[in-house]
């Protein structure tokens, strides 16, 4: 080999060597960083994406009062339609037997306001309705529902007439019963009881009372309110005869004087109202039902007023068996005892006959 073939010899590996070692060297890049160069690029577009998103924002930071206004706004903001769609179709229908625990289970929310009549509205009712006094009573034969004929009579005859009259409850399935407690005189320990037993059944009831009972047992009235339970009135001053007794005048002022009192004590407005002495007139009807009243009978009921007159249970549980009916509206009085032990019995034969144990609308 002379010597211009060593040198180019020596020329040609020299450049095979660096050619190798500027493959290795990408290689080893390669390696290292793990991307290809689109990859990079896609890197690198990312963090500027990044880097923008997190950029620190200028604005003023809200103070306390304007977060709490932004929260209740946003509270408070409507749904979209499309939210109320899936709330609707997300929420499972309720059975009636559901809504029927619900209804029996929340306590009363009057919503009627209770009004007194001027003299103008005093003077119509005495031009177009009987000032007759007639007494209620539970009699005569009873129709295909068991329902006493005389009550079926009575609610045809006030309700076509007047109106907003209450002698059978409200129609239910499966049907329902219900029941009325006439609250005169304070035998203790006997309300107590009465209210531990519909609490223990989850039953509600309707309280019928005047000015004075609710005056002297102030914590009995606050807890039947606590517990769900309705109060109705019987007016301010109970007088012998009833209230019927007192003329239009004298009941406007009576039945308002009892309203104000229940309103500023226990902030309770009186839906409901009942004739003491199962005594009526059409116009004393007729006055408490444009007061705003429902008036309020009853189509089972039992003599039990008396606290001295000994009652056997069993024969009180026997009468209001066999009164019981579709829509039945029990009356009982809380100064009997017989009439407070009767109602655990008469609440399982209800329910026993398929009825379940409504709330007065």
């Amino acid at each position: 080999m002379n010597d211009n073939q060593k040198k180019w010899l020596i020329t040609g590996g020299v450049f095979v060597l660096a050619l190798v070692l500027t493959v290795f060297a990408g290689l080893g890049i390669h390696k290292m960083t793990g991307r290809s160069s689109d990859e990079t690029e896609t890197a690198e577009a990312a963090s500027n994406t990044e880097a923008q998103e997190t950029e620190p924002v200028t604005e003023e930071t809200p103070s306390a009062d304007t977060e709490a206004a932004d929260t209740e706004a946003a509270d408070t903001e409507a749904p979209t339609e499309t939210e109320t769609q899936a709330a609707d179709e997300s929420t499972p229908a309720q059975t009636e037997t559901e809504a029927a625990e619900t209804e029996t289970a929340a306590p009363v929310q009057p919503a009627v306001n209770i009004r007194q009549l001027g003299a103008e509205e005093i003077a119509d009712i005495r031009a177009n309705f009987t000032d007759t006094a007639q007494g209620f009573y539970i009699s005569g034969d009873r129709d295909e529902q068991n329902r006493a004929m005389s009550c079926v009579s009575r609610d045809a005859h006030l309700n076509g007439a007047i109106g907003n009259v209450l002698i059978f409850g409200p129609a239910a399935e499966p049907p329902a019963v219900y029941f009325t407690f006439i609250m005169t005189t304070e035998y203790a320990p006997n309300t107590e009881n009465l209210l531990n037993t519909l609490a223990n059944y989850n039953v509600k009831a309707l309280f019928l009372m005047d000015k004075p009972y609710a005056e002297h047992n102030t914590a009995i009235v606050q807890r039947m309110i606590a517990e769900g339970h309705e109060i109705g009135s019987m007016g301010s001053s109970l007088p012998d005869g009833g209230i019927v007794t007192l003329g239009l005048e004298g009941m406007n002022d009576d039945l308002f004087a009892f309203h104000n009192y229940m309103l500023d004590t226990f902030g309770y407005t009186m839906r409901k109202f009942y004739f003491s002495y199962d005594s009526y007139t059409e116009q004393a009807v007729a006055l408490a039902a444009r007061m705003g009243y429902q008036v309020t009978f009853y189509s089972a009921n039992y003599v039990d007023y008396d606290h001295n007159k000994a009652i056997d249970v069993n024969n009180l549980l026997v009468s209001l068996d066999y009164q019981m009916h579709p829509g039945c509206i029990y009356s009982l009085h809380t100064t009997n005892s017989a009439s407070i032990e009767v109602i655990p019995y008469i609440i399982q034969r209800a329910m026993e006959k398929g009825y379940m144990i409504g709330q007065l609308p």
